[in-house]
Formats: C-alpha cells, structure tokens, sequence
C-alpha cells in the first residue's frame, strides 16, 4: 500500500476521536448563538457562559476515553486492509495526543463561536491552516507518511492551543 492509503486509513480512524465530542459542541453553539443574536432576550443558553468550562471538561474525559477506544481499531487495520497496512498503529500512536486535543478545541471553539465570536474560529483556521499546509510542503517528501502524522498531530495542537486561548 503506498504512504497516502496508510496515512488515509490512519486518519479515518483517529478521526473517530475527535468526532465523538462533536455532540458537546453541537449543544453548546446553536443555542448559544440563537440567545446571543437576542431572537428572543428572556432565553438562556443550553450552557450558560460558566457551564461552558464544564462543556470543555467533559470534552477532555470523552476525547481521552474515545482515543484509548481507537487503539484497538487501529490495531486491528492490518487485519481489514492487509499487511500493507501494519503503519496504521504507529502513525495511529502518533497522531492520536493531537486529534484528542482537537475534539476538546473544537468544543472550544463552538463556544466562543455561538457567542458571537466567528471571526476568533476564523482566525483559528486563517492561523493553523497555513503553518499545516507549509509544514506538508516541507516534511511529506523526505519523511512521507510519518512526517504527515507527525505534522498533522502539531497542527492540531497548535488549533487547540489557539483556540484554547481565545476561549
């Protein structure tokens, strides 16, 4: 299998990390914007701004309990997609501290987000995305697949750190 198909592969599956903390942002953002654009003054938010610590909390628990569950899987992809696919572990190991992170900043940012603050996640991105883009450039073609999850474990770092910031 070539570096892209194991890189994308690894990626599919830490994903799942991030993706189970979805729900936590999804109940902080509509209900904190729908208050903060005043549709109606007398609704308070699902999380009101002193809970929303709590959101990013459990955020924390449920990403690092969703990255121990990852482990297996990741273990297992040589099984599902073949031996080729023996670097979906480690490059799994590697991204993993990253893409936990990313699940407690994306809570993150749904919060100061459906407080009005959409240009603070656009500068989340306007931040992260070109130092990842460049990093690529510079890393994938002397280190391949392991510069990328290496890479991509720092991009997400620096996104919850920025976002963790400007929370």
């Amino acid at each position: 299998a070539s570096d892209t198909g194991v890189y994308s592969v690894t990626v599919s599956i830490t994903s799942l990390v991030w993706i189970l903390s979805q729900p936590l942002a999804s109940v902080v953002l509509p209900r904190n914007a729908m208050v903060s654009a005043g549709s109606d003054p007398g609704l308070a938010p699902v999380i009101p701004p002193e809970g929303q610590g709590t959101a990013v909390r459990h955020s924390v628990l449920v990403s690092a309990a969703a990255a121990i569950a990852v482990i297996p899987i990741l273990a297992i992809a040589p099984l599902v997609w073949g031996p080729d696919f023996h670097r979906v572990f480690t490059l799994g190991l590697i991204m993993l501290p990253g893409v936990a992170l990313l699940g407690v900043g994306r809570v993150m940012v749904a919060a100061f987000t459906g407080e009005g603050g959409a240009n603070e996640a656009l500068l989340v991105g306007l931040v992260s995305f070109p130092l990842t883009f460049i990093a690529f450039l510079l890393v994938i073609p002397d280190h391949g697949s392991t510069g990328a999850a290496i890479v991509s474990c720092c991009s997400y770092i620096v996104t919850s750190v920025i976002a963790a910031y400007l929370f």
